[in-house]
């Protein structure tokens, strides 16, 4: 190989990751809630991923009275989602863009706040009953990779959509949502650091 094409060949693999910078990432990715254990969390797409755990939750997400309308505004456990760096046991997250990865070491890893909006309306029931329902979602926000000493590797973005099932139990006269999971697809903005 010529040394001219080996130059080439070197500076095209330094601008490779690189190039991810400033580009929207399409991504999916799916959110597991579970009332006073745990909230998990992902999302993936071409040169991204994240995950996080989070060893505890809300208790309940949220509380609708019997004979009342409930609504999306009523889940306000489960509207803000706050992923933390690695606290190990009590949380851990992960994620990778392009080949800058976050560490696996306590303090470092993912921390970021996605905002969820869930769209429903309906007329809560007055007997005792399971409910689970359908609901179309909303998500936004920022992620960001933290490294040592806690500088930030990478930040994007996150707009998505998707549908949520949500599932809980009207007793005494209240509903309590208890289970949220949710899948979603959107984009991830790169986000030039300065």
């Amino acid at each position: 190989m010529s040394r001219s094409l080996r130059c080439i060949l070197v500076v095209c693999l330094l601008l490779i990751p690189g190039a991810i910078f400033g580009q929207s990432i399409p991504i999916t990715g799916s959110v597991t809630l579970v009332d006073a254990i745990s909230e998990n969390m992902n999302g993936h797409g071409s040169g991204f991923t994240f995950s996080g755990y989070v060893g505890d939750a809300a208790d309940p997400f949220g509380l609708c009275y019997s004979g009342q309308v409930c609504d999306g505004s009523a889940l306000n456990g489960a509207t803000t989602l706050v992923i933390f760096t690695d606290q190990l046991p009590v949380t851990h997250s992960y994620g990778c863009l392009g080949n800058v990865c976050s560490p696996k070491a306590p303090n470092q890893g993912i921390s970021g706040i996605l905002n969820v909006t869930y769209k429903f309306s309906f007329q809560t029931p007055t007997s005792d009953q399971p409910i689970s329902i359908d609901v179309p979602i909303t998500m936004s926000g920022s992620l960001s990779a933290i490294g040592s000493s806690n500088q930030t590797l990478w930040t994007v973005n996150i707009s998505a959509n998707g549908k949520a099932k949500l599932v809980g139990d009207v007793q005494s006269g209240l509903l309590r949502f208890t289970f949220v999971t949710f899948k979603y697809a959107g984009t991830a903005s790169v986000v030039a650091e300065p």
